[in-house]
């Protein structure tokens, strides 16, 4: 068989053998990735000006800008399947010939397609900037076939809602959806509504939102494609969470569970397991809430998702407040922090201001939490989505109780420092450190409502067995219940407990407290 420029193909062994011999061309070998070879960048600036003034140059670049969509394109199903963590790497390794292909080849159709190719990898990998610069020049310079435009501006869509620009987002999913009902691409037009009907959830325009869902779900059901279902019942199952009904966000995540997990998708199974277990910290058990973030968030940095893998780090983070762990919800906010400054994702800082909020709130922190709050609350204004229901009902309680410690008018001034911050100012003030109250002077409001039940039963004198047998929960429970309890109130004893309760006078639970459940 012949070869490229009348080298035949089994001489290139030998050729190249004899290159990296005198030094001409560098091997790099790896146990995991095999051999690599390249040129020393002398020997790279000779080899192209020979090729310039021989009129190769064009001919070279697009062969090699062909072979790289190749791969792109063989790689992008490969990405929700099983196999995606193999992919991933593979595009991670060869990203820099990626750029080199895409730098030759934006103003052609290649380009276009390339760069739409890529998109979930940028978004997945978290090169936001990088990734939607290049999808920016592809849909603003180039009239490419509709259907590959239109893939460009849906990858756009997905990048530029994470960096908090929602309306370009929006334009682009709105073109994306036009572009792929004029080309007949029903799979597309699917794609098309589910990310405006997520972006709509974002935005908490439920109404909208319900209606795109479902309408993508219906299409989606037709053309039988169960990757594109399980992200649309994700979607619901956020939506009903969002709404209050726990039972049938349940629902929806089970059905996505299920059908990820038969697919072999980490990537959507990991994402299923997040958005139950957000949903069940709301509205459930938050000992197998946490279970749940966690095995997300460990398939996450599986594969090495890092866009998500900040996501996962922000709701173990609300984990954490819920479950007094100050000192945990650092940790984790912090890493998530990284991840995001290094992606260039705007959409989840205010998620971290208000989880710091809420924990310096059960940390006898008052002022610190209303500057964090206002602070949150300027950026949602700026970038336009508002607080998830679900992040509210798990931080209201916290940030109720500063309120009532700091007083009203301390606590408006200090919500107005807080928005006078910008982003990256209230976040080095919310990770630094600062002397939290002491013990005695926390506020009751501190303590979910099944926590003061249990302090109650507690100060009664009951055992862990008979508060657990009149909760109708389980010893365990009550045993992580208790413990949480006395780590938030920094407490060390039970009978230190049953006096906090008395002090407090909170009332016991009866048969008729509607808290009961």
């Amino acid at each position: 068989m012949g070869g490229r420029g009348g080298v035949e193909e089994k001489q290139i062994m030998e050729l190249l053998t004899t290159l990296v011999e005198k030094s001409l061309v560098v091997a790099e070998e790896s146990w995991e990735r095999g051999a690599r070879y390249r040129l020393l960048e002398p020997v790279r600036q000779y080899a192209s000006e020979k090729l310039v003034e021989g009129g190769e140059e064009d001919d070279l670049r697009r062969r090699h800008a062909r072979f790289f969509l190749a791969l792109a394109e063989e790689a992008e199903p490969g990405l929700r399947g099983p196999r995606q963590v193999e992919w991933l790497d593979r595009l991670e390794q060869e990203h820099d010939n990626f750029r080199a292909a895409l730098a030759w080849s934006l103003e052609e159709d290649l380009g276009a397609r390339l760069a739409g190719a890529l998109s979930l990898f940028w978004y997945t990998r978290g090169y936001l900037s990088e990734g939607r610069s290049y999808l920016e020049a592809v849909v603003r310079g180039h009239s490419a076939p509709e259907t590959t435009r239109a893939r460009a501006l849906d990858g756009l869509g997905w990048i530029a809602e994470p960096q908090g620009d929602y309306e370009r987002a929006r334009l682009a999913y709105e073109e994306s959806l036009g572009l792929y009902r004029r080309a007949g691409d029903r799979r597309g037009v699917a794609n098309a509504l589910g990310d405006l009907g997520s972006l709509a959830l974002d935005r908490g325009d439920y109404e909208r939102a319900t209606s795109l869902l479902e309408e993508s779900l219906a299409l989606y059901r037709e053309l039988g494609d169960s990757e594109g279902i399980i992200g649309i019942l994700d979607s619901l199952g956020v939506l009903a969470s969002a709404r209050g009904d726990s039972e049938r966000s349940a629902v929806y995540f089970r059905e996505a569970l299920v059908l990820s997990r038969g697919t072999g998708n980490v990537r959507r199974t990991a994402v299923s397991l997040g958005n139950f277990g957000l949903t069940t910290l709301v509205h459930g058990d938050p000992e197998q809430a946490t279970a749940l973030l966690e095995e997300s968030l460990s398939l996450f940095r599986e594969i090495g998702d890092s866009q998500n893998i900040a996501i996962g780090l922000i709701h173990a983070a609300l984990a954490a407040v819920a479950g007094g762990d100050h000192g945990r919800v650092m940790v984790l906010v912090e890493e998530g922090l990284g991840l995001l400054r290094k992606a260039g994702d705007r959409q989840h800082f205010a998620d971290c201001l208000e989880i710091m909020a809420g924990s310096a709130g059960t940390g006898g922190m008052a002022r610190k939490a209303a500057r964090l709050w206002g602070a949150a609350g300027a950026l949602r204004e700026e970038i336009g989505v508002p607080l998830q229901p679900e992040n509210r009902t798990v931080l209201d309680p916290y940030l109720a109780a500063a309120r009532s410690a700091l007083g009203e008018a301390a606590w408006q001034t200090a919500l107005a420092e807080g928005r006078a911050m910008s982003p990256e100012r209230a976040i080095e003030y919310a990770l630094s450190a600062e002397e939290p109250a002491s013990p005695s002077r926390r506020p009751v409001g501190v303590l979910s409502a099944r926590e003061e039940e249990v302090a109650a039963l507690v100060s009664q004198g009951l055992t862990n067995r008979q508060i657990a047998s009149e909760l109708s929960i389980s010893e365990h429970t009550v045993a992580t219940h208790i413990t949480r309890i006395l780590k938030r109130l920094g407490l060390n004893s039970r009978s230190r407990l049953s006096a906090w309760v008395t002090e407090r006078g909170l009332p016991p639970p009866t048969k008729g407290d509607p808290r009961r459940y």
